[in-house]
C-alpha cells in the first residue's frame, strides 16, 4: 500500500473543504453587501424608504401601511410634507418596528396614518420572510422577537409557518436572519449575478424623489380583470398580529403622536357587502385597541371608485392617484388640525369625482 496515499487524500479533503468554505464566504459577502445588484426592484424601493427613515425625514405626516397605501398616496401631490413608508403585504408585525424607528427621531410627525386592509391581521404572510427578512429589513433578533412573542401567546401561526423552501421554526429564522446565500439563488440567476444594478439604482432615486411612493402599472385595469372579494367569516385577528397592533398603538400614545387609521378607497366591483361588513368589524376592533386618547379610526369610504382608475384589483393607477390627491390633501390637513371630527370624517370619505 502506498504510504503517501492517505496523507494525499487528507490534504485533498482539507483543500476541497477550504475552497468550499471560501466560495461560500465570498458568495455570502456578495449577497450581504451587493443586494442592489441582483435583488428585485421592490428592494430598491424599500431601501429608499429606509434611508428616508434613517435620515429622520418623516415629514409632517408619516404613512404606514400596505401596498394599497403605497400606491395611492403620492406625497408630491399633497400640500404638506409627507413620507410614505407603506409597502406590499405589510402587517402590524413589520409596521410596529418601523413606527418604533420613527419615534426615535428627534422631530416626530404631527400625524401618523396607518392604512391596512383588515385581512392583514388575520394571517401570517410568506413575505415576512421572503421579502422583509430576505432583504435584511427584518434581522434575526426581530424574527425571534416575533416568534417568541407568538409562542408566549400560545399562537403557533409563526413557528409553524413553512416558507416556500420548506423552512419553519428556528432554522428558518436563523437562515433568513443570517441571509444564507442559497436563499438568493433564483434572484442571482435571474439577474445573471449583477444585472439589476442600474435598474435598481434608478428605482431607488425615483422612490426617494417620490418620498416613498411607488406607482402601480400605468395601464388601467378593466372591470373584467377583477375578482370580487368575499369574506365568509367574521374578522378575527391572529393573537400575534393583535399583540403587535396594540404594541404600535401604545408606542404612539406614549410619545403623544396623533395617529389615525385611514382606509384607502375601494374599486366599485371590489366593495362588496361582505367587504363592508368585514371592514366595519375591523373598525370595531380598532376602537377596542385604542385604550387612550390620540388614536382614532375613520370608516371605510362609502363611495366606490371606478375600476378604470385602478391598475389591478386593489391598487390605484397613476390617473386614480391624481384624482385622489386633492381629497387626500384636504383630509390630512383637517386630521392634523383637529383629529377625527365630523368634518374630517366627511372630507376623508373620498367621494369619487363624477366626470
Amino acid at each position: 500500500m502506498d504510504r503517501t496515499a492517505q496523507p494525499r487524500a487528507t490534504r485533498f479533503l482539507l483543500a476541497f473543504t477550504a475552497a468550499l468554505l471560501l466560495s461560500l464566504a465570498v458568495c455570502w459577502a456578495y449577497v450581504v453587501t451587493q443586494p442592489m445588484a441582483f435583488m428585485e426592484s421592490g428592494y430598491a424601493s424599500r431601501l429608499a424608504q429606509r434611508d428616508l427613515m434613517r435620515n429622520c425625514d418623516l415629514g409632517e405626516v408619516a404613512i404606514f401601511g400596505d401596498s394599497q397605501a403605497e400606491a395611492a398616496i403620492d406625497p408630491r401631490l399633497l400640500p404638506m410634507r409627507v413620507s410614505n413608508f407603506a409597502f406590499g403585504a405589510a402587517s402590524p408585525l413589520e409596521i410596529a418596528y418601523l413606527v418604533e424607528d420613527a419615534l426615535r427621531c428627534p422631530t416626530k410627525p404631527r400625524l401618523v396614518v396607518l392604512s391596512l386592509d383588515a385581512n392583514r391581521l388575520e394571517f401570517i404572510s410568506p413575505y415576512l420572510w421572503q421579502n422583509n427578512a430576505r432583504t435584511g429589513f427584518l434581522d434575526y433578533a426581530k424574527l425571534q422577537d416575533i416568534t417568541q412573542t407568538a409562542d408566549a401567546l400560545n399562537d403557533p401561526s409563526v413557528r409553524d409557518f413553512r416558507t416556500a423552501d420548506g423552512l419553519s421554526g428556528w432554522p428558518r429564522n436563523v437562515l433568513y436572519g443570517l441571509r444564507f446565500p442559497a436563499l438568493y439563488f433564483n434572484s442571482l440567476v435571474a439577474a445573471k449575478g449583477g444585472g439589476r444594478l442600474s435598474g435598481n439604482q434608478e428605482r431607488y432615486q425615483q422612490t426617494v424623489a417620490a418620498r416613498g411612493h411607488t406607482p402601480y402599472a400605468a395601464k388601467p385595469a378593466t372591470a373584467e380583470a377583477f375578482e370580487v372579494t368575499e369574506y365568509k367569516t367574521a374578522f378575527k385577528p391572529l393573537p400575534i398580529q393583535d399583540q403587535f397592533m396594540r404594541r404600535l398603538v401604545l408606542r404612539l400614545q406614549q410619545q403623544g403622536v396623533r395617529a389615525v387609521v385611514l382606509p384607502m378607497p375601494y374599486a366599485e366591483k371590489n366593495l362588496s357587502p361582505s367587504v363592508r361588513q368585514h371592514q366595519a368589524q375591523f373598525a370595531d376592533y380598532l376602537k377596542s385597541v385604542a385604550t387612550g386618547r390620540g388614536f382614532q379610526t375613520l370608516p371605510l369610504s362609502t363611495d366606490a371608485w371606478p375600476q378604470h382608475w385602478y391598475a389591478d384589483q386593489y391598487h390605484l393607477a397613476p390617473q386614480g392617484v391624481g384624482r385622489l390627491a386633492p381629497h387626500m390633501g384636504r383630509c390630512l390637513e383637517r386630521l392634523m388640525l383637529d383629529g377625527v371630527t365630523p368634518e374630517a370624517t366627511r372630507l376623508c370619505d373620498f367621494v369619487a369625482p363624477r366626470d
